[in-house]
């Protein structure tokens, strides 16, 4: 009988070719790797072998929604509230320290 060690190297190892051949059914790999309990951690590195990491990247898009729709009052409605909305959020985040003694301080949020 095969023991675990064994068993989820070689789904894990099945997994890996896979990814390199594309012949095979990849989430059935998964299930069965899961099944001889390989983590999810062991499941992703042996499809990071091939694929390797995702690397997400900071990108901001802008105006998507105001080019699609054009100047309306609605759109423009919406980008009034979002502005009061931004200066609630920057009056609520300021600190306020005092003091009422020397050694004991408050902070008011």
């Amino acid at each position: 009988m095969v023991n675990r060690t064994e068993q989820t190297t070689q789904c894990l190892d099945a997994i890996t070719n896979c990814c390199k051949t594309g012949e095979g059914n990849l989430l059935a790999l998964g299930i069965e790797a899961s099944r001889a309990r390989a983590t999810v951690g062991e499941i992703t590195d042996a499809m990071e072998k091939v694929f390797g990491r995702h690397v997400a990247t900071g990108r901001l898009v802008s105006g998507a929604y105001k080019t699609e729709y054009g100047d309306t009052d609605e759109i423009a409605k919406v980008i009034s509230r979002v502005e009061v909305g931004n200066s609630v959020i920057e009056i609520t985040h300021i600190i306020l320290f005092s003091s009422s003694s020397e050694d004991s301080p408050s902070v008011a949020l």
